[in-house]
């Protein structure tokens, strides 16, 4: 069971990109093909159920973790760069105390190590319950989720999970019935390990609350060597709403730490 990728550039280094819960591999193209071709080249990857990758009913970050750093092993045979956003985030920090000898440095987009509160149980449920059978187009869809979700980006977002099946119906990418089922380990903190010592870069959106001051010792306690960045003028979404100052911080760190 390997994980869907697509692989961008050449180059020396090997950057393997993790996308967030309801995401995929696109969220990151736009980087991975524009400023990341100065790291070297450059690795999107679905993770399990997600995108175009395989489906399972196991669904946890140590799962994660050992598809992606299987991934390292055999596609790149050399440590990586490995950068995740959001749930994307807690897999890279799992793949970097786990499996260190495949990691050369971790990147953490707007996420800490730290148990959250239930935040995404509703926009999981809002999406298994649409009758999509019953619908015939993406303004349809998106007509119905407006009711539970009422941002339009956020909604924009979830339907890069819709695609068409080849008899004309909708379903979604995304393995909805296992990740709702996983969401509550999804949400708690990363299992206890001995600290990852390599150099650790953590993003924080300047307009969002997932990663906070009083956050900093316990991303210390698992990272002693980390950077912290703070992007200004972007949200959780960070990489989409301030992409080039997230480019800007991603590329100057691997150079300096290579």
């Amino acid at each position: 069971m390997t994980l869907h990728r697509t692989v961008i550039g050449e180059g020396a280094r090997d950057l393997v990109v993790l996308h967030g819960l309801l995401g995929s591999s696109g969220n990151w193209f736009s980087l991975g093909r524009g400023p990341f071709q100065a790291v070297g080249r450059v690795h999107l990857l679905d993770l399990r159920n997600h995108g175009r990758s395989f489906h399972d009913d196991v669904h946890t970050y140590e799962a994660m973790a050992g598809d992606v750093a299987q991934y390292v092993e055999e596609a790149i045979e050399a440590p990586a760069w490995i950068l995740g956003h959001s749930m994307g985030g807690k897999v890279a920090m799992e793949v970097a105390l786990r499996y260190r000898s495949l990691v050369a440095g971790v990147i953490v987009a707007d996420m800490a190590p730290k148990a959250y509160d239930d935040r995404h149980t509703t926009i999981l449920d809002a999406l298994w319950s649409l009758p999509l059978d019953r619908l015939s187009s993406r303004t349809e869809v998106d007509e119905q989720l407006s009711a539970s979700i009422p941002s339009e980006p956020i909604r924009q977002f979830l339907l890069k999970n819709l695609y068409t099946r080849d008899d004309g119906t909708f379903a979604w990418r995304a393995n909805l019935p296992v990740l709702r089922r996983a969401y509550a380990g999804l949400s708690a903190q990363i299992v206890d390990a001995d600290p990852y010592s390599g150099p650790a870069l953590f993003l924080a959106g300047s307009h969002s609350d997932y990663v906070k001051e009083a956050d900093l010792p316990l991303i210390s306690a698992y990272f002693p060597a980390f950077e912290f960045v703070n992007i200004e003028r972007a949200g959780h979404w960070l990489h989409a709403e301030n992409p080039k100052e997230v480019a800007a911080a991603i590329v100057r760190f691997i150079t300096h730490n290579d």
